[in-house]
């Protein structure tokens, strides 16, 4: 008897040691019901851009199509990622990216207002769903997919000398793009995780009509655009949960 009740002690304490990790620093547990989960994400360019970024997803396609004659800056911007836990191994994903950047010089090669200025503004919303499984101990690995609409606008202006000399150009796009996920995260504390994610899709571009005023010897262009290359991404992500 007394052999009984020692074994049975012993596989209630590993049962509940799997749940909930503890050291000096706290105790460990995984998602749950209702938690909510936020956090920010450095993205890794496979595509032949710069190894890090803060962007990523369908506003470098979206800034790729405009006209290059703009000279856009490129999209830069806080992604920012909300996680929803219906239960603990069902979690929706909300993301939001936004970026903004104005490149201004006056008075170029000292020459009196000969003055330049480019913008760029872009905005993307996604929803998407991940399955969480049981992973080890302080890891969580996941699966899932979500669905992006953004938009991109860019303009400059340039000034030769003269008011008269304004030269101004405008364009905006638009897309969407979808794309499957999976990755992982590991509590480092209890309740704030590291993570890395991997993520491959299509993205869907239309450029609207370059829009130019000033220069008579300009010839506005629509174009439109479909990516069937292969869009392969990854980022270091960085989150709590509460």
């Amino acid at each position: 008897m007394k052999k009984i009740i020692t074994l049975s002690l012993a596989v209630a304490s590993f049962t509940f040691a799997s749940a909930q990790i503890k050291n000096d620093r706290g105790t460990f547990t995984k998602p749950a019901a209702k938690e909510v989960a936020i956090e920010t994400k450095m993205a890794v360019d496979f595509n032949g851009g710069g190894w890090f970024s803060l962007s990523d997803g369908i506003l470098g396609t979206l800034s790729s199509t405009v006209n290059g004659s703009l000279a856009a800056p490129s999209v830069s911007g806080a992604a920012v990622k909300v996680r929803r836990f219906k239960s603990d191994k069902v979690a929706e994903r909300f993301s939001a990216n936004l970026s903004f950047a104005n490149n201004k010089t006056n008075n170029e090669n000292n020459a009196e207002a000969n003055d330049h200025s480019k913008t760029s503004f872009g905005l993307s919303l996604s929803y998407g769903k991940e399955k969480h499984f049981a992973g080890a101990e302080r890891l969580s690995t996941y699966i899932g997919w979500d669905v992006t609409a953004g938009v991109f606008s860019a303009s400059r202006k340039d000034q030769n000398g003269s008011a008269s000399a304004m030269t101004k150009s405008s364009q905006t796009c638009f897309g969407f793009g979808v794309q499957g996920v999976t990755g992982m995260d590991y509590y480092v504390i209890p309740k704030v995780y590291l993570g890395v994610e991997l993520n491959y899709g299509l993205n869907y571009a239309h450029t609207g009509k370059l829009n130019t005023t000033g220069d008579a010897g300009s010839t506005p262009e629509t174009k439109s655009s479909i990516n069937f290359t292969p869009k392969m991404g990854g980022s270091f992500r960085m989150g709590y949960r509460f």
